[in-house]
């Protein structure tokens, strides 16, 4: 974390916004810990569980879970973000992050585990998708757990929960942030679409800045066929929140699927 008296004065583009203000507000630890608990259930190799974090952003799954002890590659098509997460190791030799496009994605590492969360899988163009879990797959050692999430609007279209418009104001390190959030969302297509306005200021500076995010999701039954298509031989789909069967309240999804 950046000293809190200059962080305004480091925030300049939208990456610097998610990394250093909206990023240390996520529970990542939690999230770690789970997967740690899911990977120590279904994935028993020795001495070192390799697992492949697909999607992983600025690293800050990848950093918590190799001190787990996993041996882990980081794989993003983002220069920036690889350039953010390498820029963490500080001579560290685990993990190791690669710019990539996961649907070309090529190793000689078998992995024994993957992951992709906070609904990575749904940033990808929809077309893609399957190659991108083929390939998963194929870098999988026999019996391989892929984990990962990805938001699911629809329950909220259906109870008249969905927002269209959000507004959102808080205080981090001393920066009041405001966030106008302007949501769409097209069911033929099964996509969400949100434009995102955020101010940042202090007593001295105000910064602004904006970032439109389109995300494409699946009902439970299309991702289910889709995984058994695509190179794993069981799947199991949970609410992602209460780790319990999906229900009419489900607004995310969690995924095991093993090859």
């Amino acid at each position: 974390m950046l000293n809190k008296t200059k962080l305004i004065d480091e925030i300049n583009n939208i990456d610097d916004v998610q990394e250093h203000i909206l990023s240390p507000q996520l529970n990542t630890q939690q999230q770690c810990d789970y997967l740690h608990h899911l990977f120590s259930k279904f994935v028993n190799s020795e001495p070192t569980t390799k697992l492949l974090d697909v999607g992983c952003g600025y690293g800050r799954h990848a950093l918590i879970l190799s001190e787990f002890n996993y041996d882990i590659t980081g794989v993003d098509l983002s220069e920036s973000a690889i350039s953010r997460a390498v820029s963490k190791l500080e001579g560290r030799a685990n993990p190791t992050f690669i710019v990539d496009n996961i649907a070309s994605f090529k190793s000689d590492t078998q992995f024994d585990g993957a992951y992709a969360h906070n609904s990575v899988l749904c940033y990808v163009d929809p077309e893609l998708v399957p190659t991108v879990l083929q390939n998963i797959s194929d870098h999988l050692k026999p019996k391989g757990i892929f984990i990962f999430d990805y938001y699911y609007p629809i329950n909220l279209l259906a109870q008249g929960d969905y927002l269209h418009d959000i507004e959102h104001a808080s205080s981090f390190e001393g920066i009041d942030l405001s966030i106008n959030i302007k949501n769409s969302i097209d069911t033929e297509i099964q996509q969400h679409t949100s434009d995102i306005h955020y101010v940042l200021k202090t007593q001295d500076q105000e910064k602004s800045f904006t970032l439109k995010d389109a995300l494409h999701y699946w009902e439970p039954e299309e991702m289910h066929e889709m995984l058994l298509n695509n190179g794993f031989s069981r799947v199991l789909l949970v609410d992602r929140e209460t780790k319990q069967a999906i229900s009419p309240t489900t607004k995310g999804i969690l995924v095991l699927a093993e090859k």
